[in-house]
């Protein structure tokens, strides 16, 4: 094997990789801990590669949080992976950024291999600045109090399906999962009063609408993938730029809601929003 025409191992070529990305490792670690002291951050003390993320990884709960809080304070920080963070569990600090000084803080951090395959790169989540203000003020109108009380009927139907369920299970002596039905619950209320769609997720979980949003909200948080995307964002934009990939929007459910969002606008078009239900079968 050559290189720019000198013989070289491969075994060579490995060792020399693995160096560097040693060497790489502890350069951004010393940067994590000099960060960290600069600032006078507290919270758990960052291990190289995965910072004071592998100490949430191994104890996610609400106890260990609560932990967490009690031992550094309301408000710590640390890196997860190459991104640096502050968790704020502080109320009135949290009223402060989210809602007094909400400007500075509008834009949410974007992790590559996640939202960006369009057309999920125009959601809320992923817009900056001017544009998720632009955007900002147009979803705004949706949940005025006149809105919702039109949603309402439509709520009381899932609301009712829901109940009727749990009680057909409490006849049988049956035990619940709670998060099956009020999943159920959830996905028929956003069917109805977002798409103008509906559902029956809990009689008829094979509805093609349900399927593909169950394969986009059950999307595991500690999904290899995530964790490689959020320790090596420029993995997450190979993962993009070559294969289309996103962890959190495969291919067919995107597609499919695309579909469905367009019918949805063409129908309001065309009807003059009278009709609002469609159907996509």
């Amino acid at each position: 094997m050559e290189i720019f025409g000198y013989p070289v191992q491969l075994s060579d070529v490995c060792w020399t990789l693995l160096v560097l990305f040693a060497v790489s490792s502890i350069y951004d670690w010393v940067g994590w801990i000099i960060w960290k002291y600069k600032y006078n951050i507290k919270g758990t003390f960052p291990v190289p590669i995965f910072g004071i993320f592998l100490d949430f990884l191994l104890h996610p709960s609400a106890d260990d949080a609560k932990r967490r809080m009690l031992k550094y304070g309301p408000v710590q920080g640390g890196n997860a992976g190459h991104l640096k963070m502050i968790i704020v569990q502080d109320v009135d600090l949290m009223k402060k950024v989210l809602i007094t000084n909400h400007a500075q803080f509008q834009n949410r951090y974007s992790l590559m291999g996640l939202y960006y395959p369009p057309p999920a790169d125009k959601t809320l989540l992923e817009l900056k600045d001017g544009e998720w203000k632009r955007v900002r003020s147009i979803v705004t109108p949706s949940f005025s109090s006149g809105k919702l009380k039109m949603m309402s009927t439509l709520i009381s139907h899932c609301s009712e399906t829901l109940v009727k369920g749990l009680v057909e299970q409490a006849k049988k002596g049956a035990v619940i999962e709670p998060r099956k039905h009020f999943g159920c619950y959830t996905m028929d209320v956003i069917a109805s009063t977002a798409f103008g769609i509906e559902t029956d997720s809990y009689n008829n979980p094979e509805d093609p609408f349900i399927q593909n949003a169950q394969k986009v909200f059950t999307t595991s948080t500690f999904d290899p993938l995530i964790i490689l995307s959020m320790l090596y964002p420029r993995f997450g934009t190979l993962l993009v730029n070559l294969f289309g990939y996103s962890a959190y929007w495969p291919k067919g459910p995107l597609q499919f809601f695309s579909d469905v969002t367009k019918k949805v606008i063409d129908g309001r078009q065309k009807d003059g929003d009278h009709n609002r239900w469609i159907s996509f079968s």
